[in-house]
């Protein structure tokens, strides 16, 4: 069951991350406040190496 978590969790980066990076790109063009890169990073990170 965990390691089908982390598959789907993958899957969820795979159809989703562009529209972060686009969404992050966008929120630094638009103001200066900080978003939870660092986390959403280090789950992507995790993905890949896992």
């Amino acid at each position: 069951a965990n390691s089908q978590q982390v598959l789907y969790t993958c899957h969820i980066w795979q159809t989703k991350y562009e529209d972060f990076k686009q969404s992050t790109m966008n929120s630094k063009m638009t103001s200066d406040r900080d978003d939870p890169s660092p986390m959403e990073v280090d789950d992507k990170e995790y993905c890949i190496s896992g």
